[in-house]
């Protein structure tokens, strides 16, 4: 799993960009067409072989899931109506991965690689657009709630209540499942895994914008 904050550097085969861009591209479409079945999405990656596997399956970031992830950005920073398919299918991936193949140890190694990366972010003028993000994630880890979450087992746990940025987590703020304090949303146990499904949209939105510009 990644929040692709960092672009890849470095130059690629333009023939292989535009491989893994479609093979990527063909998996989102199955994602979302499937988004209420994803039980059989499994199956139809390993029946399509291993560059499909390579670009878009076992929870990502690898070379070739990053360089498809950011090519299809810059299209959908182009295109209002992509834009809007390609967020959603994102999201889709994003919190397929999260639920379904990643281990506890490997999701906090992710959002803890996030924070170091925002991290550097929080200086002038980038403060302002990534600072909130970054609040986020820091109250996450710094509660320990984060760590709490990737062991319980208890689907409803309401261990937790961590303090974040409300406009973070406007989803769940406009279905009324958090609490609001001071203008801030209370998050616990049952709710970090949306809530990090509602950070991996924030960012993605986010770099759609800066791109647009």
């Amino acid at each position: 799993m990644t929040f692709y904050v960092k672009p890849l550097l470095g130059s690629c085969p333009l023939s292989q960009l535009v491989s893994s861009s479609c093979v990527r591209l063909s998996y989102l479409h199955l994602l979302y067409q499937q988004r209420d079945s994803l039980d059989c999405v499994a199956e139809k990656v390993v029946d399509s072989g291993q560059f499909y596997e390579e670009v878009v399956y076992g929870g990502g970031g690898s070379q070739w899931d990053r360089l498809s992830h950011f090519t299809l950005m810059v299209a959908a920073s182009l295109d209002q109506g992509f834009r809007e398919f390609w967020v959603e299918a994102e999201c889709l991936l994003f919190n397929y991965r999260l639920e379904r193949e990643m281990m506890g140890k490997e999701v906090i190694t992710s959002v803890r690689r996030l924070g170091r990366h925002l991290e550097e972010f929080m200086d002038g003028s980038s403060e302002e657009v990534w600072g909130e993000v970054f609040m986020a994630v820091k109250e996450l880890l710094g509660d320990r709630l984060l760590q709490h979450w990737v062991e319980c087992r208890e689907t409803e746990c309401r261990h937790g209540n961590t303090l974040i940025p409300f406009t973070m987590v406007l989803p769940l703020v406009r279905v009324r499942r958090v609490v609001m304090s001071l203008g801030r949303a209370q998050v616990n146990c049952r709710l970090v895994q949306a809530t990090l499904g509602c950070i991996f949209r924030k960012i993605i939105n986010t770099k759609l914008d800066i791109v647009s510009k």
